[in-house]
């Protein structure tokens, strides 16, 4: 009998689930795509009871592939974060769920601020992530503050793959990792005085686990939906971001990580010790931090450019969309594109910066737009990786690329020419799915395994040479990149 594991990721525009043999083998994978709302600028909300029915019917999809001597041993879950759904006792939605990308929690951002300090902050969560709108904590103060009817009903406020682990098992809890801001996620523990300051309940904090903690097992009315048997260990899992980094074996020095979805998540994994909350690193795993971060857009801004310079984006052609790109030459005879389209997080969060395309004349066409953009997200990449370079004091020497982006030969070799590194494509595409079937097949309490079974399980595939005779054109294009914001930065109004 053959062992199979299950991994979930539930992405921002789709959930994809696959079946993963014990030696990394992705054997199926099934997506579903649901829509984000937004009623108001700066919102970005999802219903969550489209991600259980995409979920089930994907489970369900993938399950086909369970060969008839298969055994699944276990489901691992990864999601999006962070983003919050207020669950009443019985596990309904009080309402729409609030996505990593919304910007609504401003006011609530500089209350936090005044309120607590940045030593404090640290004390409490254990690290120094910027109260801004994009903060679990922030959020949640603006639930209490204005969805107070949702608030008096609610057993516990979740993140998203977290709904998913209570439709799974009936159990609710969420990991350390994902509770970031809010619990302190070295000591793993809750501090009840912030809450306090804040103003906020305790009630609605869910029990902490470790990502390779089993929240329980799948129930019956569970199975029946998703065809996974019932009983199956459900593991907890961990924020999408951290499950690509494992499911890219990028844990090795030196070893970065793009993960090319919507937006793009940039990291460079570190073991320094001992760890300091303000040194910029992100927890990652017992004894394993690293830095980098999420950026707004990624993929996003290719649905951007096609929509709004060539064609229905109803229709987008990534194909036809890289062709119209290699019109031009690189470097886009001088034009520069900031991705700012939303405002943007890492390297700089601010949520008021806006897209600039600079050196704009009447000699650039279509393909010099486009190929802007897909360079412009490069150089976002690129800037989030020297940051990250400085914060763990260790140089780069590859960068391997998953997600959806990461199919994209024509954008892989722009990225490895931008970076000037060799960018490593992967066997499977869809690293947080193998994330988190490395974390189900992760023993609970043995998070030592880990590196192990991303040894084993992950395999690199195809090498993408930067081109030295673009370097010095890229590395000056860069340069005017980074100059470009901290030139208009001051111009960009509040939104």
């Amino acid at each position: 009998m053959a062992d199979f594991l299950v991994g979930i990721d539930l992405g921002t525009s789709s959930v994809k689930v696959g079946l993963v043999a014990e030696d990394g083998r992705i054997v199926a994978v099934a997506a579903r795509t649901y829509e984000t709302s937004h009623p108001y600028p700066g919102w970005s909300e999802q219903q969550p009871e489209e991600w259980w029915e995409a979920t089930a019917s994907a489970a369900a999809a993938v399950m086909d592939a369970l060969p008839a001597d298969g055994h699944v041993v276990g489901v691992g879950l990864s999601g999006q974060s962070p983003g919050h759904v207020v669950v009443a006792e019985d596990g309904t939605p009080l309402g729409p769920a609030i996505i990593w990308s919304d910007w609504r929690a401003g006011d609530e951002a500089r209350l936090i601020s005044n309120l607590v300090n940045p030593e404090e902050m640290r004390r409490y969560t254990g690290f120094g992530f910027p109260a801004n709108a994009s903060n679990p904590l922030s959020r949640l103060l603006w639930l209490v503050r204005h969805r107070p009817t949702w608030i008096a009903r609610a057993a516990a406020v979740l993140q998203p793959k977290d709904y998913i682990a209570l439709q799974l098992t009936d159990r609710m809890a969420t990991d350390q990792y994902s509770a970031f801001s809010v619990a302190h996620v070295i000591e793993r523990c809750y501090h009840p005085e912030l809450f306090d300051r804040l103003g906020l309940p305790t009630s609605l904090l869910p029990p902490l686990l470790s990502p390779e903690e089993t929240v329980g097992q799948v129930t019956s009315a569970a199975s029946a939906e998703t065809r996974i048997p019932e009983g199956t260990p459900v593991k907890i899992g961990t924020i999408d971001a951290w499950c690509s980094i494992f499911g890219a074996g990028a844990l090795l020095r030196g070893v970065a990580v793009d993960i090319a979805g919507t937006s793009e998540v940039i990291a460079l994994v570190t073991d320094q010790a001992p760890y300091q909350a303000d040194s910029g690193l992100m927890p990652l795993w017992p004894g394993l931090f690293f830095a980098g971060g999420p950026t707004q857009v990624g993929a996003s801004a290719l649905h951007w450019v096609w929509g709004a310079l060539l064609t229905d984006r109803r229709s987008f052609d990534p194909v036809v969309l890289e062709q119209t790109a290699q019109g031009s030459e690189p470097g886009a005879e001088g034009l520069v594109f900031l991705p700012y389209l939303r405002g943007e997080r890492a390297p700089i969060w601010n949520r008021h910066a806006r897209g600039v395309l600079f050196n704009l004349t009447d000699r650039h066409r279509a393909s010099h737009l486009v190929r802007a953009v897909y360079e412009g997200v490069a150089y976002s990449v690129r800037h989030v990786l020297e940051v990250a370079s400085a914060a763990t004091g260790q140089a780069v020497y590859e960068v391997r690329v998953t997600g959806g982006g990461s199919r994209s030969a024509f954008w892989n070799q722009v990225k490895a020419d931008v970076l000037g590194l060799p960018v490593i494509q992967l066997e499977s595409h869809e690293s947080a799915v193998l994330g988190a079937a490395i974390l189900a097949g992760c023993p609970d309490g043995r998070p030592e395994m880990l590196s192990d079974l991303v040894q084993r399980m992950v395999r690199p595939a195809r090498s993408y040479p930067p081109d030295i005779r673009h370097k010095a054109r890229y590395d000056r294009l860069f340069e005017t990149y980074k100059a470009l914001y901290a030139a208009v930065k001051d111009l960009y109004e509040p939104v």
